[in-house]
């Protein structure tokens, strides 16, 4: 009795030391997912980005800086010279952030209906290529919400 007890300690021990030696596998991909997301927002909101091609340009059109809005809210983005899309496509698109939350992209339409509650909300919106890297500085709107 005492032997087989040993030869299943032995077992269950190989077996731990087996869930350990994956567990560093782990923490890394999962260090590199924090790490690439952690970049992507700092790129944004840094201003990092790389050149767009000559006379593109994007602005806010809706809501209006310092207005009073109520919900939901339509953000409305005009684009001069790119065309949004798919990534893959080698098509442009929005990256949106909402009171500093966490980025939306935008790859249909450069429209979102935002069903934000009352009080002061700020829109951070993008102009990203393919590679998700920003093409010209974020452009910021503040408003309220009535």
């Amino acid at each position: 009795m005492a032997r087989k007890s040993s030869l299943s300690g032995v077992g269950n021990k190989k077996r731990a030391s087996q869930k350990r030696a994956g567990l560093p596998l782990q923490i890394l991909w999962l260090g590199i997912a924090v790490v690439a997301v952690v970049a992507l927002g700092s790129a944004i909101m840094n201003g990092t980005f790389r050149q767009a091609e000559p006379g593109t340009s994007f602005s806010i059109v809706s809501p209006t800086a310092g207005s009073t809005v109520t919900t939901p809210v339509d953000l409305v983005v005009a684009l001069k010279g790119a065309t949004i899309g798919v990534p893959a496509d080698g098509l442009d698109h929005l990256h949106v952030s909402i009171d500093g939350g966490q980025l939306l992209a935008l790859y249909q339409t450069p429209e979102l209906n935002m069903r934000l509650s009352q009080g002061d909300h700020t829109v951070v919106v993008e102009l990203a290529g393919p590679s998700h890297q920003a093409l010209l500085p974020a452009q910021t709107v503040s408003f309220v919400v009535r």
